[in-house]
């Protein structure tokens, strides 16, 4: 039995690949930009699946009274029953509040993305989400997207970002650019960068006995 769980882990397929997306309210307009880094990563030859946890049934579907104790959990589940049906993905796109977002991908990545505005009032919230994160997690590498901006007010904004984050946080704040309905050359070079940092999402086997 332990040899024939062992073919049937060699020649599935891979797990897919984590991109974290952290919005600050999770309206339509931050669905609509998930969904369009899903289609550039699509044009990039990826098979992305959008989990959108940022709704009521998103809220109750991971944790501790959720339907799965933790995102890899998840994932785990997602890649066996689509490999299944010959409808696998290579990428979990999943799109929650920033903080409830590192909770759930803490030690499967490195950083996450994050979508902002190009205003103060949002520069202060996003400074907060970064600082909380690294607080609670130890993640000190970000990448901020930001919707619908003036290119040079964006870079301007990035800068003040990214030399506050790095002096009184000790965080690393990579640009995003500039995204936005109609944007699909800036969401394919967001999504053919990420695609350079994405790992799979690690499972034990011992997890999930066959």
């Amino acid at each position: 039995m332990d040899q024939a769980a062992g073919l049937r882990h060699l020649f599935a397929p891979s797990m897919p690949a984590l991109l974290p997306l952290g919005c600050a309210r999770g309206d339509d307009r931050d669905r609509a930009c998930a969904s369009a880094l899903a289609a550039a990563l699509r044009r990039h030859g990826r098979v992305p699946l959008l989990l959108d946890l940022t709704g009521d049934a998103g809220r109750g579907l991971l944790g501790a009274d959720g339907a799965f104790d933790d995102l890899a959990d998840f994932a785990f589940s997602l890649h066996r029953s689509r490999a299944a049906v010959g409808r696998s993905c290579d990428v979990l796109l999943v799109l929650a509040d920033a903080l409830r977002l590192a909770d759930l991908v803490s030690g499967a990545t490195d950083r996450l993305l994050l979508l902002a505005e190009a205003d103060e009032s949002a520069l202060a919230h996003v400074y907060a989400q970064i600082k909380a994160v690294g607080l609670a997690h130890g993640m000190t590498r970000q990448v901020v997207a930001f919707r619908d901006a003036e290119p040079g007010r964006a870079a301007s904004v990035h800068r003040r970002l990214a030399d506050t984050a790095a002096r009184f946080l000790g965080t690393t704040i990579e640009f995003g650019g500039v995204v936005g309905a109609g944007a699909a050359s800036a969401w394919d070079r967001l999504a053919a960068d990420a695609c350079r940092w994405i790992r799979p999402v690690e499972q034990g086997l011992g997890c999930h006995p066959n």
